[in-house]
């Protein structure tokens, strides 16, 4: 696991070590990270000018953005674009088993999921960040299925996911998240299990034979995952 020390900013890390059957991933193009919203400025240096972040993938919804973060990041010479992954049941509760969440998230998410898909293969954007709270279950849903597309190994995306609970959270972080979204940002960290992206591929599977199946009518074409690969995975 690649991480980058930040004063406030946790769950941060590069996406990376990752084989396809076409080439491993890119060293520099995909990282995840938690909630932004508390990053210092010396961690706003560090996203714009160390890391030359392009764009903030951002999946909460729009009442959970705060402007102050996208004029922040926008003076860091970073982009914010919003790509909120619906739910068909509300935001969960703390605890919540993460598998349950992945599974449950799929089926409602296939639109916002494809438009993040397209995104990312359409425009020279890279590096990108993509960002939720925890980092773990929007995050960790939406980084499966960019991994799943270009061809990952099951295992590999579950091990990348399962990093998480060994991931930094800086104390100013994580008092924010108990403080202001009452969250135990350590603890829920800790709780990541592989087997959550291993039971959300078998359900994808089961329900619609693959990935690509699964985002099709979203558009998700063969040029767009062709397009991802070119993208991310190296030459």
């Amino acid at each position: 696991m690649t991480r980058t020390p930040f004063e406030a900013i946790g769950n941060f890390r590069e996406v990376t070590g990752i084989s396809t059957p076409t080439g491993p991933l890119r060293r520099g193009v995909l990282y995840r990270s938690g909630w932004l919203m508390p990053a210092s400025q010396k961690d706003l240096d560090v996203l714009g000018q160390q890391l030359g972040l392009a764009r903030v993938y951002d999946l909460r919804r729009a009442r959970e953005v705060e402007p102050d973060l996208v004029t922040r990041l926008s003076a860091a010479g970073v982009r914010h674009e919003s790509f909120p992954l619906r739910r068909s049941d509300g935001p969960p509760e703390p605890g919540t088993d993460e598998s349950a969440l992945l599974t449950g998230a799929f089926a409602a998410a296939r639109p916002d999921l494809a438009a993040l898909v397209c995104a990312l293969a359409r425009d020279d954007v890279v590096p990108v960040v993509v960002s939720c709270v925890l980092g773990r279950d929007r995050t960790g849903l939406a980084v499966a299925v960019l991994l799943g597309l270009l061809g990952a190994p099951d295992q590999e995306i579950a091990q990348e996911y399962a990093l998480t609970s060994e991931a930094a959270a800086p104390a100013q972080w994580s008092r924010r998240l108990r403080w202001e979204r009452g969250i135990d940002a350590v603890a829920e960290l800790g709780r990541t299990r592989p087997e959550a992206v291993h039971r959300l591929f078998a359900s994808v599977r089961s329900r619609y034979g693959d990935l690509e199946h699964a985002l099709a009518p979203f558009g998700v074409t063969r040029q767009v995952r062709e397009a991802l690969r070119a993208r991310l995975l190296e030459k």
